[in-house]
């Protein structure tokens, strides 16, 4: 199960780019990792976010309340190799009715 947020200075809002935070459970040190959902129909994901329990239903919801389902994600860009990044990269690329053409490693 996922912790509630802590108290962290809001993302700014930007047209079409939507913040995802999510919490860790068990590991203090770490506050989110941060999905992003870029565009307005179909939506790029920036990271994925970490392999944890109830992360890809919430991500899941996410995209809904934004007015998306799952199927809207067309491309997926991870940001660089670290597993809270890149956790549910396939996870997300199983589940979408229509396969994404593959993940882009950007180094940043």
């Amino acid at each position: 199960m996922l912790k509630k947020t802590m108290l962290i200075k809001p993302f700014p809002k930007i047209k079409n780019i939507v913040p995802v935070a999510i919490s860790f459970v068990g590991f203090p040190a770490l506050i989110t990792a941060n999905v992003y959902m870029v565009g307005n129909g179909p939506i790029t994901l920036i990271d994925t976010g970490p392999k944890i329990p109830g992360a890809l239903e919430y991500i899941e919801d996410q995209i809904k309340v934004k007015g998306f389902n799952m199927e809207d994600v067309e491309r997926i860009i991870i940001t660089h190799g670290h597993v809270d990044h890149f956790g549910l990269a396939a996870s997300i690329q199983r589940i979408c009715k229509s396969p994404i053409r593959g993940c882009s490693i950007i180094q940043v």
